[in-house]
């Protein structure tokens, strides 16, 4: 078997784990509208190593959980779709973080730890001027940690977002226009 529509058959992340015993070839899995499979699951849907489609719409996924999942599945595999929650959130992460970071500004979260604590803060007020919530006050270590979970999330969020355009021949830097099931584009990156 390698494809499993169980939409809508109040599933949860038990099944998925006799599921991944039982059935390690599949190639897609549709397992959305099923309220009770959760970010807890990313780990037996992980474990299906030949994954190339995965629907997860009407689920309880959150996005911590899909950050985590995108970087566990195969490289190959699309999530054809996700909560509405979350598809709103990547929709609107232009006010959670600097989708468009300038030149001069740290983009990778590894650069993080080597910056001063000037350049800490001016790369934590562009992210402020998008998201008033995040602060630039602090020692250096928390400026590191706040700028680094920052950027994480924003190359996590491009991950995810990159995983739902593989089969639409898109990426997120020209998805503007592009409806992804909301009826709202999804911004550029």
């Amino acid at each position: 078997m390698t494809k499993l529509d169980i939409s809508s058959t109040n599933v949860t992340n038990r099944h998925l784990l006799h599921l991944v015993t039982h059935a390690p070839a599949l190639k897609s899995l549709n397992i959305s509208s099923n309220i009770s499979i959760t970010d807890d699951a990313r780990m037996p849907v992980a474990a299906l190593t030949k994954l190339s489609s995965l629907h997860l719409g009407g689920t309880a996924f959150t996005i911590p959980g899909l950050r985590l999942l995108v970087y566990a599945l195969p490289p190959s595999c699309e999530l054809a779709t996700i909560p509405q929650g979350c598809l709103a959130y990547l929709n609107d992460r232009g006010q959670q973080y600097a989708v468009a970071i300038p030149p001069g500004y740290a983009q990778d979260p590894r650069q993080v730890p080597g910056l001063t604590i000037p350049a800490l803060r001016r790369n934590l007020a562009l992210h402020r001027s998008c998201n008033k919530r995040v602060q630039i006050a602090g020692n250096r270590i928390e400026l590191i940690e706040r700028l680094r979970s920052i950027l994480c999330g924003r190359v996590a969020d491009r991950k995810l977002a990159n995983s739902m355009c593989q089969s639409r021949n898109s990426n997120p830097e020209s998805m503007l226009g592009n409806v992804l099931r909301t009826g709202k584009p999804l911004e550029n990156f």
